[in-house]
């Protein structure tokens, strides 16, 4: 009599449960198609490189040290031209597989930052794609240099990026202010100027 062959586990079946008892590095670069909502969110995204190492705590809990790296495009806010960004996130959680779970471990404050987890099989996308969305920067244009970059005083009459005679009518302005009690007054002064 022949035995029936041996099933094999595909690795992406596994929970974290057993990956944490067994203290399981993994290595996976993501397809870039596979990123939905962060593909929504940027243009051209590379492939994501993704490290995580599970363990279990003094407490049973499963914890998961990871990394994930990328490069997105982003539409400048000033200029609207495309920059190039590196995302490189690195985050330490314990895994929790219910929203009281949760909660209950945030109420006893353990000092860990908690994920829920939407199944106890390993998702890695699950795990990685929030912390690349939070990683994304408000401001894309970090160049102080920009030619797009907004003057802007901060009531010394000094106007950054602007010229001397912009910096003068600024503090002729100011002045002024300070001589009328009226909020209003500085619209007649600069009708005046025009």
């Amino acid at each position: 009599m022949i035995a029936a062959a041996m099933m094999t586990r595909n690795s992406t079946q596994q929970t974290y449960i057993e990956l944490a008892r067994a203290g399981a590095k993994i290595l996976r670069q993501l397809d870039a198609q596979q990123c939905v909502r962060l593909g929504c969110a940027v243009k051209n995204l590379t492939p994501v490189d993704v490290e995580l190492c599970f363990t279990m705590t003094q407490q049973g809990r499963v914890g998961v040290v990871g990394k994930a790296r990328t490069q997105v495009e982003m539409d400048c806010h000033r200029c609207l031209e495309s920059v190039n960004l590196m995302l490189d996130v690195d985050f330490d959680a314990v895994l929790a597989f219910d929203e009281k779970q949760a909660a209950l471990w945030a109420k006893n404050a353990t000092g860990q930052n908690v994920v829920v987890v939407a199944s106890p099989v390993l998702n890695e996308l699950e795990l990685i794609e929030d912390e690349l969305l939070l990683q994304l920067p408000q401001k894309t244009c970090l160049d102080e240099n920009c030619q797009y970059r907004p003057k802007s005083s901060y009531g010394d009459g000094n106007i950054r990026n602007g010229s001397s005679g912009e910096s003068n009518k600024a503090s002729e302005v100011h002045t002024q202010l300070k001589e009328d009690d009226n909020p209003f007054a500085v619209l007649g002064v600069m009708k005046l100027k025009d």
